[in-house]
């Protein structure tokens, strides 16, 4: 878990089981005071298997075009917290992980 800032948290979400023609690598998944805010990821297509990145938010889905070094983990969530960091004005040094403990 992130301790992202201003009543942000950010869960980082892998080995996902995927139905359908989207396979999705990995999510970046934002909640604001403990709701749902934006989730973005990394996605391929049954009939490409090129690495786009998305971002699922209140207007809907968008697609950031194609990085197939998304396919590791840490250049993911580096970009992740990049996009968020901007998208939110936050500031990359006030991150914090920390780690999480289900209830």
């Amino acid at each position: 878990m992130y301790k992202l800032g201003g009543g942000y948290e950010g869960f980082l979400l892998h080995q996902i089981k995927n139905r359908g023609a989207i396979e999705y690598h990995f999510i970046f998944s934002v909640f604001k005071d403990k709701k749902p805010y934006l989730f973005y990821c990394a996605e391929s297509h049954a009939e490409n298997q090129s690495v786009y990145l998305g971002v699922f938010d209140e207007v809907g889905h968008k697609n950031l075009g194609v990085d197939d070094q998304c396919n590791d983990s840490m250049v993911f969530l580096l970009k992740a917290l990049e996009y968020v960091c901007e998208k939110l004005s936050l500031k990359r040094e006030g991150i914090e992980e920390v780690p999480y403990h289900a209830k």
